[in-house]
Parts: C-alpha cells; sequence; structure tokens
C-alpha cells in the first residue's frame, strides 16, 4: 500500500472531522430527496464539456489552495412532479403547443390535462413525446386558475439550443401578482425551474421598507419574452400603495435583467445589456441621459369655490348629485352643506370651517368616485384654510378623519410650511417643506382614502417650486 500524499492526508483528516459531527439525533428519517435531475445533453455539448473537464483538470493541477473558488451557495429547491392525471380530462381551451423541448429540430406536441376535482388550483398535466427518441414525458404545475392554458413564447434560457416552456400562474400571496413557470426539460420530466430571486421575477408589486400601518412603500416590477428570452425589470422607486390604489407615475425609470438557465435548473438574473429603462404606457425604451421619472401632476389647481347660497354639480360621468352651502341650522356651525340625489332625502351636515366657509366645484374623485364627495375650507386667509373632505357613507355625508402625520389645510408645522391644493382631475394634495426655507425641497402627498370615515396623505414625490404658491411651476430639485 502507497503511502497517502499530503493532499490525500488533508482531505482524509477533513473527512474524519465531518464524520464526528454526525450525531444519532442527525440519523432521521427524512421525506423524499430533492433530486439534482440530470438535464439533456446535445452530441455538441457533450464534446464542449468534455473540453472544459481537460481544462478544469489542468487548472486543478496548477492553482494553489487558495485561488480554488468556492461553491455557490445552496440555491432554491428543484421540486420533481408527482406523476398523477394520466387520466384527467383534456383542459378546456387549451390546444396542444408545439415547442421544441429535446433541440432536435423538430417541435413535440404538448398536450394538458386538467384536475377538475381541484379547479381552484388550475392543477395541469403535461404531456408530449420527445420527437429524438420517442421518450414520454410529462410535467404537473400549478396555474392558480381554472381557465385555459395560455403558453408565452418559449424560450432557449440555458442557450443549449432546445426551449423551455413558459407558463404563468396568480401570486398565492398576492391576488393583484402573476409569476412565470419556466419548464426544462430534465429526466424525462418538465420540472419548474425556480427563480433564485424571485422578486425580481413576477408582474406585480413588492414591498419594501418604509411603510406605515396606512399605506406601504412597493417596488413594481414586470416580466416577458422577447427574442427567446426572459426579461424582466423593477422600478427603481418605491410607490406608495393604499389599498388597491397605486401612486406610481405614468413614466418611471427600471433596472433590467435577463434570465439565464443553470446547469443546478436554477434561473438567475444577470444585469441586462441596456441595465435602465424607462417604462412608459406605450412600452419601454432605454433611459435617457438626464432622465428621471415623471414629474406627478400637480397642476392646474382647482380653486373655484362658492360661498353661501352657491351650489355645484360635478360633470364628471360619474354619481349625479348637487351640492350646496346654506345657512347654518345650528348655532356653533359656519354653515350646513346639502347633498341632493335625484328623488332621495337632501342630506344635510353642519359645517365647522372656521369664518367664510367655501365649497370647491370640483369633485375630488381620486380620494371617493363611488358617490358623492366634496372638499371644504375656510376662506379667511389669504388662500383656502382649513380643508374638509366628505363623502357618502351609505345614507349620510361624513367627513373623513386625516389619519398620520401629514396636515391638512395651509399653515405651518415645526417652522415648515405646508400647502394642500386641489387639482382639476380631482387630487387634493399637500406639500411640505423640507426645511424653512421655502426653495425646498417640498414632499407632495396625495390624499387617499383608507375606510369609509378616514384617509391619508400617501407620499408622492419630491419637487422643488420655482414659485411655491403655483404648483405648476413644480420642477426637480
Amino acid at each position: 500500500m502507497s503511502t497517502p500524499t499530503d493532499l490525500e492526508s488533508r482531505i482524509g483528516a477533513a473527512l474524519a472531522a465531518r464524520a464526528e459531527l454526525v450525531t444519532p439525533q442527525d440519523l432521521r428519517h427524512v421525506g423524499p430527496p430533492v433530486l439534482p435531475l440530470r438535464r439533456r445533453t446535445t452530441p455538441l455539448l457533450l464534446v464542449a464539456a468534455a473540453a472544459c473537464v481537460a481544462l478544469a483538470g489542468v487548472l486543478i493541477a496548477v492553482l494553489p489552495d487558495g485561488d480554488r473558488v468556492a461553491p455557490e451557495p445552496t440555491g432554491p429547491d428543484i421540486v420533481v412532479p408527482p406523476d398523477v392525471g394520466r387520466a384527467w380530462d383534456r383542459a378546456p381551451l387549451s390546444p396542444p403547443y408545439a415547442i421544441d423541448l429535446d433541440g432536435d429540430g423538430r417541435d413535440e406536441k404538448v398536450r394538458f390535462r386538467s384536475d377538475r376535482d381541484r379547479p381552484e388550483d388550475g392543477r395541469v398535466r403535461l404531456e408530449t413525446t420527445l420527437s429524438s427518441d420517442g421518450t414520454e414525458v410529462y410535467g404537473v404545475v400549478d396555474l392558480g386558475h381554472a381557465g385555459g392554458v395560455s403558453p408565452l413564447e418559449p424560450i432557449d434560457a440555458d442557450g443549449n439550443g432546445d426551449q423551455e416552456m413558459v407558463l404563468y400562474r396568480a401570486d398565492p400571496g398576492d391576488e393583484l401578482s402573476t409569476l412565470p413557470i419556466v419548464l426544462d426539460l430534465r429526466d424525462g420530466l418538465l420540472v419548474p425551474a425556480p427563480p433564485s430571486d424571485p422578486d425580481l421575477l413576477r408582474i406585480g408589486t413588492i414591498e419594501v421598507a418604509g411603510g406605515t400601518e396606512h399605506y406601504d412603500l412597493v417596488r413594481t416590477a414586470d416580466y416577458w419574452v422577447e427574442d427567446g428570452t426572459l426579461h424582466s425589470v423593477r422600478s427603481r422607486r418605491s410607490f406608495a400603495r393604499v389599498g388597491m390604489t397605486l401612486l406610481q407615475p405614468e413614466e418611471y425609470e427600471a433596472d433590467a435583467f435577463t434570465w439565464r438557465l443553470g446547469e443546478d435548473g436554477v434561473l438567475r438574473p444577470e444585469t441586462s445589456d441596456v441595465s435602465c429603462l424607462r417604462v412608459v404606457p406605450e412600452g419601454r425604451g432605454p433611459c435617457r441621459p438626464g432622465d428621471s421619472d415623471l414629474l406627478p401632476v400637480l397642476a392646474p389647481v382647482a380653486d373655484d369655490t362658492v360661498g353661501i347660497g352657491g351650489s355645484f354639480s360635478p360633470d364628471t360621468g360619474g354619481f349625479a348629485f348637487t351640492a350646496s352651502l346654506e345657512q347654518a341650522t345650528e348655532g356653533d356651525a359656519d354653515a350646513d352643506l346639502v347633498v341632493t340625489q335625484g328623488s332621495f332625502p337632501a342630506v344635510r351636515v353642519p359645517l365647522r370651517t372656521g369664518a367664510d366657509p367655501l365649497l370647491f366645484t370640483t369633485q375630488p374623485t381620486h380620494i371617493w368616485y363611488d358617490g358623492p364627495s366634496v372638499v371644504v375650507a375656510s376662506g379667511d386667509g389669504d388662500e383656502p384654510l382649513a380643508h374638509q373632505v366628505l363623502v357618502q357613507h351609505r345614507d349620510e355625508m361624513v367627513r373623513l378623519e386625516p389619519v398620520g402625520d401629514v396636515p391638512l389645510g395651509t399653515g405651518y408645522i415645526e417652522g415648515r410650511a405646508f400647502r394642500t391644493w386641489l387639482t382639476y382631475d380631482g387630487d387634493l394634495l399637500t406639500a411640505v417643506a423640507g426645511t424653512g426655507d421655502t426653495a425646498g425641497p417640498w414632499d407632495v402627498y396625495s390624499w387617499v382614502i383608507v375606510d369609509g370615515r378616514s384617509m391619508v396623505a400617501a407620499p408622492l414625490d419630491t419637487v422643488c417650486f420655482a414659485d411655491p404658491p403655483d404648483p405648476v411651476t413644480a420642477r426637480r430639485c
């Protein structure tokens, strides 16, 4: 028996040390293993792989121990699909799908079967026969919806000449988000390839730090397939979300990623050649030097008001109503708000706004659109003060209580100016100066209803004003 080399001795000592760490508690029964399934390899790739192995041997021989690359941390598990659904019915609205799964240049026809006993899961079995060798392959996925199967354009995420099928499913944790399912052919199975960073691969939002009990801060994300490649973007900025309301500009900048499939079956993002994309309603394009997210719509200001004896009827195309200010019927009130809707009885609400009550003739539709809503204020200053928002709640008009730290109205807080105004789009906004200097920056907030009796000022953007009393002069600082 030959004398062990120094390397063999070091390996033996390391293995012995590892063995001593194993205790009886570690020797427990575990569930079915998550198998490292083999991927189909074309002859050309076999030749390339052999060359890589030879090169790796040379590198191991010549590199000192300290220069060897450590293995990557364990990635997400590859889940083997159960062999169920052979007797399921053909999935409705799901025609066979042509795709070259084995890379031989000929398309397979993938057929779909659905689990009628679990329609809420949208569980689907995929079946086909490989054109290269006649192997029968299958996969099972939960789409999260009971509609038909509609694959996206196929991709070649590993660059080996075959194609991966891309489906999509509802996100179980967020009903407004969808997630792609990339099916990779391994050992006769169509296996979902998990992404190493799921937050980067979705259509929807990603919650980030900085929110409050009344609103969340989120980044928006999107994915798509183009020219056989899976792409995604994530907004560079975060935006406020209050319930179903997302305060996102029409145009914003996003980081762009391209997804590659590794030998371990995991999808990993790479920064795209064009690393920044500007997302606009019509699509996406490269960011341009000096560009930033589109400024929020802060103007024109809806400053038309009526006093006691005046009225208005909105022309928004929504609920028809008439709102008017009348003399107060209670001794401590400044005026009465009277709202009428067709043949229904008029609703009268005493207002306590201060001297010279005003009723804005623009409806705050961004706050409440499913019924009457109005903004009132006091006109006893240079500009409207002490704003209040009243909305229909069942058969009455209620004042929405402002919650959070942002003041409503116009004045000063801790030596910093704040101003509130209504736009012709029906958005009620408040800007708070960041310092005692009115030159800015100013944090701008949009008021959003939280429930039937309260509203919150959610952050919209940070801007500077050439003329602070005139929102049309807003610009980037």
